[in-house]
């Protein structure tokens, strides 16, 4: 933890940038390092990162894991958009077993 961190999911992998863990939130962090702007799919990047965390690697007693873009630069609006309703997303998804995890 602290570097580059591969992720395997469904014979894929995914190299997140950074990983690391708050020890007094009890959670893993991601850091997404981006060199240009923020675009709307870093978000949907992040998220499917923090699920797929959360369902192979999180330990049953963590909070679910936080993510974090860093960008050179962003519009906000675009920003806004992107991040607007994931928290939603996320809550309706666990409440429909048509998106049980695989």
């Amino acid at each position: 933890m602290g570097s580059e961190y591969s992720l395997r999911v469904s014979d894929q992998d995914f190299y997140l940038d950074l990983l690391s863990y708050h020890y007094r939130l009890r959670c893993l962090v991601v850091i997404d390092l981006k060199i240009g702007e923020f675009k709307p799919e870093d978000a949907g990047k992040m998220n499917f990162y923090l699920s797929a965390l959360d369902a192979q690697v999180k330990h049953p007693d963590d909070r679910s894991s936080v993510g974090i873009i860093l960008c050179k630069s962003k519009d906000r609006l675009i920003a806004d958009y992107a991040l607007a309703n994931l928290n939603r997303f996320r809550q309706n998804c666990q409440r429909w077993s048509s998106c049980s995890r695989h």
